[in-house]
């Protein structure tokens, strides 16, 4: 059964600008606490790597969110769209630091080792860059189906909120979702569905 909280993000975000400081201090309470959920979503997927700093990567996500500029939230959809865009680029930038102190050449952007590690094996630190280098082409090929990646990989959506957020049906997403797996098993060349093969957690 969905967290009955979840349905308290739109009118969280809403509320936001003109809330009062307990109000305030209440709405990020509950919005960390997603936050964290899909954190540890993250966590869960790449098996064997249960050193992952959950509440680190939690608490990078937040400041990534919420840590600018004032951000307008339209509603639920918006803030999950926000949410996947934010871990895939730390995720993105952690491999990318990883890959490039590994070959010696120093990293291209502030090294988030110097605030959290989380702990993934070289071998996860390179899916990861595979399957960012993946998604990049796909998104030239279908936009929508790569988002709908997006939502499942980073965020951990189901196929009904996916469909929510997108603003689509649950059939269509299920569509995209073959056509992004399909797509994504030839680019990467390896199986998917069984990571004991070598495969992407997806």
């Amino acid at each position: 059964m969905e967290d009955p909280a979840r349905e308290e993000i739109t009118r969280l975000l809403n509320a936001l600008p003109d809330a009062s400081p307990t109000t305030h201090e209440q709405a990020w309470q509950v919005l960390y606490r997603e936050i964290l959920r899909v954190a540890r979503n993250q966590r869960r997927r790449w098996e064997g790597d249960w050193t992952m700093e959950t509440r680190a990567l939690a608490n990078e996500v937040f400041l990534k969110v919420f840590g600018h500029a004032p951000q307008e939230f339209k509603d639920r959809q918006h803030f999950f769209r926000l949410i996947a865009k934010a871990i895939r680029q730390i995720l993105i930038n952690y491999a990318e630091n990883r890959r490039a102190a590994k070959r010696g050449g120093g990293a291209h952007h502030t090294s988030l080792e110097d605030v959290f590690d989380l702990g993934f094996s070289d071998g996860v630190v390179d899916q990861i860059w595979d399957l960012h280098l993946a998604l990049e082409k796909f998104e030239e090929v279908d936009p929508r189906a790569a988002e709908v990646v997006q939502l499942k990989f980073f965020v951990g959506l189901k196929n009904e909120e996916m469909a929510e957020v997108l603003g689509t049906s649950k059939a269509t997403v299920v569509r995209d979702w073959n056509v992004a797996r399909a797509w994504l098993w030839r680019e990467l060349n390896g199986s998917m569905s069984g990571k004991e093969e070598g495969g992407l957690p997806l």
